[in-house]
Parts: structure tokens; C-alpha cells; sequence
């Protein structure tokens, strides 16, 4: 619900971007994840769409493990694959460029992209 505010209030530019994020979090949790290149290594990992201008927040999702919930589309890809292509789900077929990191990029989705009319 929060992410379909963030989106019907503003229409990002042609430059968009995914990374991950990590949100510190020292308690109890199934899924609690360690990324040491973070701030925080400890914490719950999401992985959003910003506005590469803005930094704007246009679509995020938290990662869970297996229970992650994807766009059911995206079900035969990998993590890194169905993350991206669940995220810009909306965005396809705008002329949007998008720019990943390594952990993210990758002939098979760079491949969907392109036939998306979305550049890489």
C-alpha cells in the first residue's frame, strides 16, 4: 500500500536505478541478513527503485529468503533476475535506462530488458 502511494505521486525520470538496502536491525529475525560492505552488516535487506536523480524511492521490496513474494511472471529466474524484473514491473516498455551493479546484471536480464524496451 505505501509503495502504490510512493508510485501514483510521482512519475520518475528517464534514469532509474536498483541496489539493495539494508536496514539495521540487532533483534530476533528468520531473515535477518549480513551484507559487510553495509554500515549496518546486520539487518533486513531490501531491494528498491530509485530515481537516479532524485534518489526517489519509486518501488522497494523486502527480501525474505525463500518466502520472498516476486511478480509470479518472474517465477523461473533467479533472485537477482526476479528482483529486477518485479521492481520495474510498471516500468517496461517506457524507454526507461536502468542502471544495476553487478550483483544484479547479466546477459539473461539484460536480454528481457532490451526486448522491454528498457536499456541497461
Amino acid at each position: 500500500m505505501l509503495m502504490q502511494r510512493f508510485q501514483s505521486t510521482y512519475i520518475p525520470k528517464q534514469d532509474i536505478s536498483i541496489d539493495e538496502s539494508l536496514i539495521g536491525y540487532k533483534g530476533r529475525l528468520g531473515w535477518k541478513q549480513y551484507i559487510p560492505t553495509k554500515r549496518s552488516r546486520f539487518g533486513v535487506k531490501l531491494f528498491q527503485l530509485c530515481e537516479s536523480e532524485s534518489g526517489y524511492i519509486w518501488n522497494s521490496s523486502i527480501y525474505t529468503g525463500i518466502g520472498t513474494m516476486f511478480h509470479v511472471d518472474y517465477e523461473d529466474y533467479g533472485v537477482s533476475t526476479k528482483s529486477v524484473l518485479s521492481l520495474i514491473h510498471e516500468l517496461k516498455n517506457k524507454r526507461y535506462t536502468l542502471t544495476t551493479d553487478n550483483y544484479y546484471t547479466s546477459p539473461e536480464l539484460a536480454e528481457i530488458l532490451i526486448k522491454c524496451k528498457t536499456d541497461i
